[in-house]
């Protein structure tokens, strides 16, 4: 790995685990959703700590509370593949009913 470069990049080029990430946001764009759930699991398979994997995989509504503890387990790279893609993804979670702001 070269010197600076981030966990999801190898020798400066795009590591499997980022391009299964990448791959899985276009899958999602597009309404794709198993295909982006492949994509996610395998982008997180690679790399566990991978909170935005994670991420994909809550927006989908796939085992949201073990996608939750990931990405706060993992929340000091929360936004890695976004920022280095230049792309978005969201996903909301449901607190309840009596949760006071």
């Amino acid at each position: 790995m070269e010197s600076g470069s981030g966990i999801g990049t190898q020798g400066g080029a795009a590591a499997p685990a980022d391009l299964a990430w990448a791959r899985g946001v276009d899958a999602y764009t597009m309404g794709a959703y198993p295909q982006a759930e492949e994509e996610f699991r395998t982008a997180v398979r690679l790399d566990p700590g991978m909170a935005d994997g994670w991420l994909g995989l809550h927006a989908l509504r796939i085992d949201t509370t073990t996608a939750l503890l990931h990405m706060y387990r993992h929340r000091d790279r929360f936004g890695e593949q976004r920022a280095r893609h230049r792309r978005t993804l969201n996903s909301w979670y449901w607190l309840g009913w009596w949760v006071q702001p």
